[in-house]
């Protein structure tokens, strides 16, 4: 169900240039930082349709998905990493709802950089360890790191209720 980012990307900048000449009342949208970025598309003209379209067509049952995975061959490592939010492009939305969507989305992707910031400081911490060990001991950490990622991630999403405590709640 993914679109491609570009045509999504394109009319979220329409979307993003039709809001400023409207009086600009948004707030500027979050950039998500060493990742992929892909969307779905939602529609709905109250918040409750929306809700429910994100409950429908969101990655893995949540609003929002960071996916992330880790190939290495000794001490070189290869790391992908893609987030996948919501996209809404209504025609003519309520200002009210424009703008809360807009500060539950700038929330929710400030939780998924959380989920990018434990992968890319796990596998920062992993070169610098792996530089001097042979490439048996170097498979066994890039093992650990996997490990140690997907530890500290289900502990952020239980920590912050899966983005909830940081208002990812629409």
């Amino acid at each position: 169900m993914k679109e491609t980012a570009g045509i999504t990307l394109a009319s979220l900048i329409f979307t993003l240039a039709a809001a400023a000449g409207a009086g600009g009342d948004l707030p500027p949208l979050f950039e998500i930082k060493n990742a992929e970025i892909a969307y779905y598309s939602i529609s709905g003209s109250t918040p409750e349709e929306l809700r429910a379209e994100m409950k429908r067509k969101g990655p893995r049952g949540w609003h929002a998905y960071t996916d992330w995975n880790l190939a290495w061959n000794c001490r070189e490592v290869t790391v992908t990493c893609t987030v996948t939010m919501p996209s809404w492009d209504p025609e003519n939305p309520d200002p009210g709802l424009r703008k809360r969507f807009r500060v539950f989305w700038n929330n929710l992707a400030a939780h998924e950089q959380g989920h990018v910031d434990i992968l890319t400081r796990s596998v920062d911490a992993a070169k610098k360890r792996v530089r001097s060990m042979d490439c048996f001991s170097a498979g066994l950490a890039w093992a650990d790191t996997l490990r140690k990622i997907t530890r500290e991630s289900e502990e952020y999403d239980r920590v912050t209720g899966h983005g909830q405590t940081q208002g990812a709640v629409f």
